[in-house]
């Protein structure tokens, strides 16, 4: 054996450590799921017309559907459940209950952003454009929140051999 495969074979990482790159696999993989569904306006179209009429019945009970109240509706509707599910998302332990909030908050976030920017871009841009840039923002939020949790976990030294301080 070489010096390089024994200095290799005596490097041994704890395989619970959870690292940058496995904190950061979900959201990176929701935001490629959601651009690439930019591509397919089914499921755009479903995301929104159901946000979209999940807004309209908040609305029609806390203004007597009054159209001019709809942003309080979005954001009763769509930014509170966001806050939410980044804050189980953060706060998860098991990775199954992350990736459901996850997802759920792609979803509410995308849908928050359309509602109140109207669409970002110009009508005689391709229609993928709006889901694209929405996406590339719900999934960066999503990102940050991940590395924040990260950041928080190998602060207090949960996964560094050291006791909490």
């Amino acid at each position: 054996m070489s010096g390089a495969s024994i200095m290799t074979l005596s490097i041994k990482k704890n395989p619970l450590e959870p690292t940058l790159r496995n904190h950061l696999t979900t959201p990176l993989i929701l935001t490629g799921i959601f651009i690439a569904s930019s591509f397919i306006p089914a499921i755009q179209i479903l995301i929104l017309t159901v946000d979209g009429g999940f807004i309209a019945l908040i609305n029609k009970y806390i203004s007597s559907d009054n159209t001019g109240n709809i942003v309080t509706a979005n954001i009763i509707a769509n930014l509170l459940p966001v806050l939410i599910l980044l804050h189980v998302f953060y706060r998860s332990t098991m990775k199954s209950t992350g990736v459901i909030a996850a997802v759920l908050a792609m979803i509410f976030m995308t849908a928050f952003i359309f509602f109140s920017t109207g669409g970002i871009t110009e009508d005689n841009e391709p229609y993928f454009l709006n889901f694209v840039i929405v996406s590339l923002i719900s999934g960066s939020i999503l990102t940050l929140v991940s590395f924040l949790k990260y950041l928080k976990q190998n602060k207090r030294g949960i996964y560094k051999g050291r006791k909490n301080h």
